[in-house]
């Protein structure tokens, strides 16, 4: 029985579209500049179209001393990726470092089909923007080895916009938009090495001696600290329409 209900309510969508396509010629747009009172701050355009995918678009700025610097770009269903990632090593007398460098933003679409419910069908379209750093040091010698991480989760946002189809002829939608809180998270782990040789057992056993085994012994792991940067938000993106046709 539900099964027969959805595709009602899908084929109702289906002949509507001629008319609702008539009704919305143009995407429906929207436009988000999250920190609006400071000097740099991070920005997303883009439009909607649920009648056609290939209309769908989203673009992301920095905004800094009032230009608008193009970041990454994502169209349609498509999500977009930016990765940045740098390795240097150092070897000196026995003790090597290693540093890590990595930078990634993402960009791009969730579509989420919601109820399908007697005489309305509804669709939720999520433009998202993720983005993360981090630096890492690894150093090893020999009576020690360790590691240092630093992690910042500098953007987690997202615009959910829904759809609502209605078989009487109307068709509503809305948006809004929710920012995470900005993370900042250290970390260490240290642990020792440990050497040892059972030379009375070498001697009985007429095996060499001072032949070491070793463990790494005495693990430290913890979390130095854990830090909310900026407190998240949210807001509205559009406000409530419907259209009738």
């Amino acid at each position: 029985m539900k099964t027969i209900l959805f595709v009602a309510v899908v084929l109702a969508f289906a002949c509507a579209l001629p008319s609702f396509n008539a009704k919305i010629e143009e995407p429906i747009k929207f436009d988000v500049d999250l920190f609006e009172e400071s000097p740099i701050s991070f920005a997303m355009k883009g439009q909607v179209n649920p009648l056609n995918d290939q209309q769908n678009k989203i673009e992301t700025f920095v905004r800094l001393a009032g230009e608008y610097i193009p970041i990454l770009e994502a169209i349609a269903d498509k999500q977009g990726s930016l990765t940045w990632e740098r390795t240097w090593g150092v070897n000196v007398a026995g003790f090597n470092v290693l540093l890590d460098v990595y930078f990634q933003l993402i960009v791009g679409w969730r579509v989420q089909p919601g109820s399908a419910l007697a005489g309305r069908f509804d669709v939720v379209y999520t433009p998202f923007a993720w983005g993360q750093t981090w630096g890492r040091v690894n150093g090893t010698t020999w009576p020690a080895e360790g590691s240092a991480i630093a992690v910042l989760n500098y953007l987690d946002f997202t615009a959910p916009i829904s759809f609502s189809l209605f078989q009487t002829g109307k068709v509503c939608f809305n948006g809004g938009y929710n920012l995470e809180p900005v993370t900042f998270l250290n970390n260490l782990f240290v642990t020792l090495r440990e050497c040892r040789d059972e030379i009375l057992d070498d001697l009985i056993n007429s095996q060499p001696i001072f032949v070491w085994t070793c463990n790494w012994v005495a693990p430290v792991n913890a979390t130095l600290f854990d830090l909310h940067l900026y407190e998240g938000f949210s807001g509205n993106l559009i406000s409530e329409q419907c259209i009738t046709f």
